[in-house]
């Protein structure tokens, strides 16, 4: 098979669907799904049979998709090494992160400019973490659960970070319900707006105990969504510092709960340039922004 073979197999074993596999790929649908019928014909077995919501593997496809994961991987390993030969910070370098840490980072990292003037980079926004060691993406930046660090073979997961979650309310909502920002907020004396995403975010039951608490407003699988929520004045939801704090929403008592930050990239490109070079630089962002994430993080 060629290379574009495998990345067509693969990439509609993990969407499921012709119009995902496309969409990753930047092709047409239909190229999709004729380029896979080409593959079967060819190794003479159905690789994927169609169900109402999409298309599975069949039990052969399952033993070719293995063999081309790995050989994906391997390829994927031989870039990473060839691309990060040498000690200049040039070239592309793919960063993964989710929408809250990109638009925290970015205005931020327009020091890389001045920095690594050569160095192109490409930002991955997803609300899943990726795996750096079979996707696209050299360094993935995520929030954690507070000490606990992403765990994987061959991937390295460096601690550059914490961020606050605190109570966050509309400055209207804070004053039709006598709320005042120097205290903490009871949820369950207030309408909450929970997230409950795929995101690593602390659940809006940290403020009370389930029994405890009162009505629920909206929930949403969408952190922006919860953000508008706030903004629009719902009710009170549990956000990253940063975020209500950039967004001018009103901060109710000190932060409640922390999530780590973590950089997380391949073991086999420690000494990237690029890599080193973008860590590193997050890493710093991140030092001088403390106050905007929440302050001083607590011991552990």
């Amino acid at each position: 098979m060629e290379r574009q073979d495998l990345r067509i197999l693969l990439a509609l074993a993990r969407h499921g669907s012709a119009v995902g596999a496309a969409r990753e790929l930047r092709l047409a649908h239909t190229t999709v799904i004729r380029h896979v019928a080409a593959i079967e014909a060819r190794v003479g077995h159905a690789i994927f049979v169609r169900i109402p919501d999409g298309m599975v593997p069949t039990a052969e496809g399952e033993q070719i998709l293995t063999a081309a994961s790995a050989v994906e991987a391997a390829m994927m390993k031989v870039e990473r090494r060839l691309g990060g030969l040498g000690r200049r910070v040039d070239g592309t370098l793919r960063l993964a992160t989710t929408l809250p840490l990109a638009e925290l980072l970015l205005p931020r990292l327009v020091i890389l400019r001045d920095t690594a003037p050569e160095l192109q980079l490409e930002v991955l926004v997803s609300q899943r973490v990726v795996d750096v060691t079979r996707h696209r993406a050299e360094v993935a930046v995520w929030h954690t659960a507070l000490g606990a660090a992403p765990d994987a073979p061959d991937v390295i997961a460096e601690r550059i970070g914490a961020e606050g979650f605190a109570a966050f309310a509309s400055a209207a909502y804070c004053a039709a319900h006598g709320i005042s920002a120097d205290r903490t907020v009871e949820l369950h004396a207030h309408q909450s707006i929970e997230y409950a995403g795929e995101l690593a975010w602390p659940a809006a039951h940290a403020f009370a105990a389930p029994a405890d608490r009162g009505g629920c407003a909206l929930t949403t699988n969408d952190p922006h969504c919860a953000l508008a929520a706030v903004a629009a004045g719902w009710g009170v939801a549990l956000l990253p510092c940063s975020l209500g704090r950039r967004r001018g929403l009103v901060q109710v008592g000190a932060p409640v709960t922390w999530c780590d930050i973590h950089a997380v990239f391949p073991a086999d490109l420690a000494r990237d340039s690029r890599v080193r070079t973008i860590v590193d630089t997050v890493a710093e962002v991140l030092r001088r922004d403390a106050d905007l994430l929440g302050g001083d993080v607590p011991a552990m």
